[in-house]
């Protein structure tokens, strides 16, 4: 049996630490280390983790004297780990007691799998389960994930399992700013697959005093650390596995987006619209995102255009729908119309937030609080039955 290193990195997780460690010391799975790294926790963390060790001599702690932020205590955790396998973990979530093995089977029958990552079941502060999954669109599969994780992050970390390579995890600019979607485009980048199980291997717990809260904090870092990679590479990388030039230009315009580079996404949309092949779903997405770009500068009636053309192709889609009623308000000043598509989107998802507000701005007449989605909703992560928001 291989060893399996678990990294638990860990800030002022008193509340919850005890049961993510117990998950993991009771893993179907017995060959493991625990390695658990406290970022400068004030609170009775440290104590409680070391009352575990003395129940558990495969637990190891590794501490930082100041506050680093959670990519560079995954690092550190790296840096002292010695398993052929890396699992991530967080400090409140909960793994189920055959994730190891599960992940570790598809290694064993897939060789050139770097990662393997699960959906997960969303649980409370109180370990409730909510009326929410994390969930990885059906759309997204292990043919197509190489180009969908260029569009969107579906490697939640605490679902990420890996395959060691200290060439990729320990390189110098790695774990600094953001850790599970870097992980993940490094890994492609290096040859590697990612592998998807369809079923839920943890409960990821979503509370107050989550990390993950600090949305724009979050979007801030991720887009700095994106900033480093050269969509040349990225481009023949994603030809050499397979995809058209079309499918290619696409992923990267999305990406480049993502990036904050409106304008490098408009022109290279503009490009994959040259290719000649008709890909119908990369074609809705095609002129759904040059819509969302031409909206962004401002151009509303060629906006308006590109999500026709996008709604010519798919009409249920109710991202389109919702930005489609949008242009028809501001551009055309028709509310009736307007009100009937955004409707229409709010039947398809019914509590879509960005268009229950526009519903009500558009009653109010206050164009303030008008927001137009810019990612498609249909691959979003999480499924919430309360509402959407990406």
């Amino acid at each position: 049996m291989c060893l399996v290193s678990i990294i638990i990195p860990f800030f002022n997780n008193e509340q919850y630490i005890k049961d993510a460690i117990d998950s993991i010391r009771f893993q179907k799975y017995k060959n493991i280390e625990i390695i658990l790294v406290d970022d400068a926790s004030k609170d009775s963390s440290v104590t409680i983790v070391q009352e575990s060790m003395k129940l558990d001599k495969r637990i190891k702690l590794f501490q930082h004297i100041e506050n680093k932020g959670c990519p560079r205590a995954v690092k550190t955790g790296i840096e002292n780990s010695s398993g052929e396998y890396i699992f991530l973990a967080g400090a409140d979530d909960i793994s189920f007691n055959d994730r190891i093995n599960k992940c570790l089977n598809v290694f064993k029958d897939n060789i050139n799998v770097g990662i393997v990552v699960s959906n997960a079941t969303i649980i409370d502060k109180f370990s409730n389960k909510v009326d929410e999954d994390y969930i990885i669109s059906k759309a997204v599969n292990n043919r197509t994930i190489a180009m969908e994780q260029f569009k969107r992050n579906y490697c939640l970390g605490a679902t990420m399992a890996l395959k060691r390579n200290n060439e990729i995890l320990l390189k110098a600019h790695m774990l600094e700013e953001i850790e599970d979607y870097q992980i993940a485009i490094e890994y492609l980048l290096s040859g590697y697959d990612i592998f998807v199980v369809d079923s839920f291997l943890i409960k990821y717990r979503i509370h107050d005093n989550n990390c993950s809260n600090n949305k724009s904090q979050l979007a801030k870092k991720l887009t700095s650390g994106l900033k480093r990679y050269d969509s040349t590479e990225i481009m023949n990388m994603l030809l050499l596995r397979g995809y058209s030039r079309k499918q290619a230009l696409t992923t990267i315009a999305i990406f480049e987006l993502f990036r904050k580079n409106q304008n490098c996404c408009y022109h290279l949309l503009i490009e994959a619209l040259e290719e000649k092949c008709y890909e119908e779903k990369e074609d809705f997405e095609l002129y759904f995102y040059l819509g969302v770009c031409e909206f962004i500068r401002g151009n509303l009636s060629e906006s308006y255009k590109n999500f026709c053309s996008a709604y010519m192709l798919n009409c249920n889609e109710a991202t389109l729908l919702n930005n489609l009623g949008l242009l028809h308000y501001l551009f055309y000043k028709d509310k009736i119309k307007s009100k009937v598509l955004i409707e229409k989107s709010l039947k398809l998802i019914p509590n879509y937030l960005d268009a229950k507000k526009n519903l009500e701005s558009i009653a109010n007449g206050n164009f303030d609080n008008i927001r137009l989605t810019e990612r498609l909703l249909d691959k979003c992560i999480i499924k919430r039955n309360k509402y959407i928001l990406d």
